[in-house]
């Protein structure tokens, strides 16, 4: 079974212009390798894909994880793999699936 790994200073929490946080994930993935990493993502948190949206570009994932709406999203620039929420729920959980991922 795979193992999600991070490079150094990731996952790390950012506040967005929405006021929300995102949970930064990678700046190393490629588009093409973007669907299996968000599968083992998705495996890692017990998470589950909703709706899958791509362009050429971007790829937004409508996710939930612990009962939580989520996009997951791989852009090409700047280029990177987060988390997004878009509520103080899903903020507040947020930091507990960056502490899952980081344990150990």
């Amino acid at each position: 079974m795979d193992i999600l790994r991070f490079q150094k200073g990731y996952p790390q929490i950012i506040k967005m212009a929405s006021g929300h946080l995102s949970l930064e994930l990678s700046d190393k993935v490629s588009f093409d390798n973007f669907p299996a990493y968000a599968e083992l993502f998705l495996s890692t948190v017990d998470g589950s894909l909703k709706e899958r949206n791509d362009s050429v570009v971007m790829c937004i994932w409508e996710v939930v994880v612990n009962e939580r709406k989520y996009r997951l999203v791989y852009d090409d620039y700047p280029c990177g793999v987060s988390l997004e929420s878009n509520s103080d729920e899903s903020d507040k959980e947020l930091i507990s699936i960056k502490d899952v991922l980081t344990a150990g």
